[in-house]
């Protein structure tokens, strides 16, 4: 079925979801740019960025597990009630984190809990847009929706030292708590499903037996391995760039966490690779991807090293392999599977967030090697360039052959 424009009330629930969606990443985030902080409040000693790097991890792994879950409890009740009880995760793991006092183990359960809403917001916000929004929007409204986690990011790391300097760590979880319970009300009060007559996709929900066969495509497949390993790589940095900015480079904490902001929030002009990609053949879409991808291996290659020629290089090309990512690799699975209605869409962006949670959750591998090794560009080398290689090589599986033209 196509509808044959944009319904309006598709921008209202983009704004709905987007707003719950930035809270998240503003406390699943708040950890890298104060960790100075949190070293020092939690008493973290030894291999203290192998347990630093947990804070990330644990994260990941339960937003893994959620997202595994979401699927068919979106099929059977709705993405309106998922995202409910994300937002009810988000607030009870700020509200516990408030709470920890200096206690490690504390802040370690809130972080579980925070990434059961991160896994259920990601497979239920992704999919509504993509019901929403019809081809020749959807990359733009998705890519607009996925710079979710980089705006996040972008206000709490540089918001973060202010307010933690001016009135300490817990209280900044208390404001993104507050600010949890308004954009869950939100969502509770203006969310609804599409109709039938405004989606291009038929919103009627099958079993996952009839979504099976469109699951099984093997450009879905190269898309999930090229996204974990986006994920895997841009987390790393994502988490050690601010510590690495100041203990390997010399900078203050705030033009670390400025810097690392900006690295780390690049995903912010996906939007307009997302509007690129909208203006391509769809069977050229996929090279958006492979472009991508060489620009994480760049930056792979580059990552670690203080000299300025390659700090640099790695600025850019971080940037760009994050954004172009962000903007093109989940409108690229409902293109995939759309003939499959609703339910193979849920389960295929369900499929691909379960991916970016794995690559996620092994942040704590490169946490390791830095504690062995140091920040070197060999650290990289071992840790993070051959992810990027092999993201950037099942990139090319991704283009359709004849047949699926």
């Amino acid at each position: 079925m196509g509808v044959p424009s944009t319904p309006k009330y598709a921008w209202t629930i983009l704004a709905i979801v987007f707003f719950l969606s930035i809270v998240l990443p503003m406390q699943w985030f708040s950890c890298p740019p104060l960790s100075a902080n949190i070293f020092e409040t939690y008493g973290l000693e030894g291999a203290a960025r192998a347990d630093f790097g947990l804070l990330m991890s644990y994260v990941a792994i339960t937003a893994l597990i959620a997202a595994v879950v979401a699927g068919p409890l979106a099929n059977r009740l709705g993405h309106k009630i998922v995202l409910i009880v994300a937002g009810i995760c988000l607030i009870a793991g700020c509200a516990i984190a408030a709470l920890s006092g200096a206690n490690f183990g504390i802040l370690l359960a809130s972080r579980i809990i925070t990434g059961i809403g991160v896994g259920l917001c990601a497979v239920s916000a992704s999919s509504v847009i993509a019901m929403w929004f019809p081809g020749k929007t959807r990359a733009t409204a998705m890519a607009i929706w996925s710079t979710w986690v980089p705006v996040g990011m972008l206000i709490v790391f540089n918001g973060a030292p202010i307010v933690v300097n001016a009135f300490g760590i817990h209280v900044l979880w208390w404001i993104i708590c507050a600010l949890a319970i308004i954009v869950t009300l939100l969502v509770a009060v203006f969310f609804r499903a599409p109709r039938e007559d405004e989606a291009e996709i038929s919103v009627q929900t099958s079993s996952l037996k009839s979504a099976l066969p469109f699951l099984k495509s093997r450009q879905l497949i190269a898309l999930g391995i090229a996204w974990l390993g986006f994920n895997y790589v841009n987390y790393c940095f994502v988490t050690f760039n601010v510590d690495f900015f100041q203990t390997g480079m010399g900078m203050n904490q705030s033009i670390a966490a400025l810097i690392g902001s900006i690295c780390s929030a690049a995903g912010i002009i996906a939007p307009l690779f997302g509007a690129v990609s909208d203006r391509i053949n769809k069977n050229r879409k996929y090279l958006m991807i492979v472009f991508g991808c060489v620009g994480l291996l760049i930056a792979a290659a580059v990552g670690f090293q203080n000299a300025t020629l390659s700090f640099w290089l790695f600025i850019i090309f971080q940037i760009l392999g994050n954004s172009i990512l962000v903007a093109t690799c989940r409108p690229m699975a409902p293109m995939i599977v759309g003939r499959g209605g609703a339910t193979a869409v849920t389960y295929a962006l369900a499929a691909v967030t379960i991916l970016q949670y794995i690559g996620q959750m092994l942040v704590f591998i490169p946490g390791q090697v830095i504690d062995a090794f140091g920040y070197t560009a060999q650290t990289a080398w071992m840790a993070v360039a051959p992810v990027a290689f092999v993201a950037l090589v099942a990139s090319f599986f991704i283009k359709p052959k004849k047949e699926e033209e």
